[in-house]
């Protein structure tokens, strides 16, 4: 298996909560730092919801 893939592992410690808890793994392939982004709307609406 290789090391150079973008891994997520998801989990839902409390469904009731409709929360999920995100880990990713990023392969940097050396890289001192990296810029990582997601989209923080909800699809079919533009209100930024936290």
């Amino acid at each position: 298996m290789s090391n150079d893939l973008l891994r997520y592992k998801l989990s839902f410690p409390e469904p009731h909560t409709h929360y999920v808890e995100v880990e990713a793994t990023i392969p940097t392939r050396g890289t001192p730092s990296i810029v990582f982004a997601i989209a923080v709307w909800t699809p079919g609406s533009y209100l930024v919801r936290e």
